[in-house]
């Protein structure tokens, strides 16, 4: 026999039965049957040995949902406690009585989604001392994008996005309240022809403002894009449009564009100035702008109208219109880009917008 190294006792005795047969093991016990360690079954532990204590019952269980209840009631005052305030307006004050309207966000943890409500607030700037109680929060509708108060008052324009009939995409619509913005005095369906998406960023790019007379807004939005097809595509001819460009989707600067990232990532990079006119609806493009208008590398953002309504004062950052100014990345953090600030007359424009004409206005001044 080999020399074998030395073996624990507790493994010797187990390699010594393996060697046995199933007689002699019987044998080996006080009764002709098996030993107990080996005919003994294995029992897992109690569940709820593994998994600790049960659930409590009677009144520990009210107690706990008492309990639950209570966090839960706690979280959701929590929640509806971070709001936030944006769009505060405070019209002239007429009498003794000035009105801040704004808006009021906050979360909704349960829908997974922002609720907002238009909050008014009167108060006293006649020296009073006295002010009527403020109105209950009244909750805005979904398709709501943003709303837009007169100097006065007097007239609001609310900015929707709504569905199209049919699930054919969605549209921008204007609608202007007057009196007190409690009469729908005109609804407008912005021309998609014309722009893209109204900008409503009051943080950067700016919002739309209204002249001192109340007759006309002027707002920034994305410029359309320039049609595309393939090299091996035929030209839709017939649409009254410019023929797209071949191979132009493809294209820097053509098809493709490069944008002011962060949270603008879903924004064009270009935006344009247009003005409307209220008692018209009628819509025209802001011409005479650094560049040209329509051809230039430039974001035209920021508008506001000069206090004898017939200049409009904006901003414009170069996207691209001189070497090495394509690099727009970071506008959220890193704002320091190339801009400078303009002034444009639009009297004539909206003298154009203000006639009753069939079609849009063009490009006026």
């Amino acid at each position: 026999l080999l020399p074998m190294p030395p073996t624990p006792a507790p493994r010797l005795v187990v390699l010594l039965l393996s060697c046995l047969s199933p007689t002699r093991l019987c044998a080996l016990g006080s009764r002709p049957e098996s030993p107990s360690f080996l005919r003994r079954p294995h029992r897992p532990p109690a569940l709820g040995a593994m998994l600790g204590p049960t659930a409590p019952t009677g009144p520990r269980a009210a107690a706990h949902r008492r309990d639950d209840a209570a966090e839960a009631a706690a979280f959701s005052n929590a929640a509806s406690a971070a709001v936030v305030l944006s769009d505060a307006h405070v019209p002239l004050p007429s009498g003794g009585t000035a009105l801040l309207s704004c808006l009021r966000s906050v979360r909704d943890v349960d829908g997974d989604a922002t609720r907002r409500f238009l909050c008014s607030v009167p108060f006293d700037v006649g020296g009073t001392g006295r002010a009527p109680p403020p109105p209950p929060l009244a909750e805005l509708h979904a398709s709501e994008r943003a709303r837009y108060m007169s100097p006065s008052g007097e007239k609001v324009a609310v900015l929707r996005e709504e569905s199209v009939r049919g699930g054919a995409g969605t549209r921008q619509v204007v609608e202007i309240w007057t009196e007190s913005c409690q009469r729908l005095y005109r609804r407008l369906v912005l021309p998609a022809e014309l722009h893209g998406k109204v900008c409503h960023d009051p943080g950067w790019f700016g919002r739309a403002v209204w002249n001192p007379q109340e007759t006309a807004l002027c707002y920034s939005a994305e410029r359309s894009p320039l049609k595309t097809r393939s090299f091996f595509a035929a030209d839709a001819a017939g649409d009254g449009g410019p023929p797209a460009v071949a191979g132009g989707q493809h294209t820097w600067g053509v098809g493709k564009e490069e944008r002011w990232g962060e949270r603008y990532a879903d924004m064009s990079p270009l935006l344009d100035l247009y003005c409307l006119s209220v008692a018209t609806g009628r819509v025209g493009r802001l011409g005479n702008v650094p560049g040209g208008g329509e051809g230039t590398r430039r974001t035209l953002g920021q508008p506001v109208f000069a206090p004898c309504g017939t200049h409009v004062a904006y901003t414009a950052w170069n996207a691209g219109a001189g070497p090495g100014d394509a690099r727009r990345l970071g506008m959220t953090y890193c704002f320091q880009r190339p801009c400078a600030l303009h002034v444009s007359p639009v009297r004539a424009l909206l003298d154009a917008l203000g006639r009753e004409e069939d079609g849009e206005a063009a490009a006026g001044e």
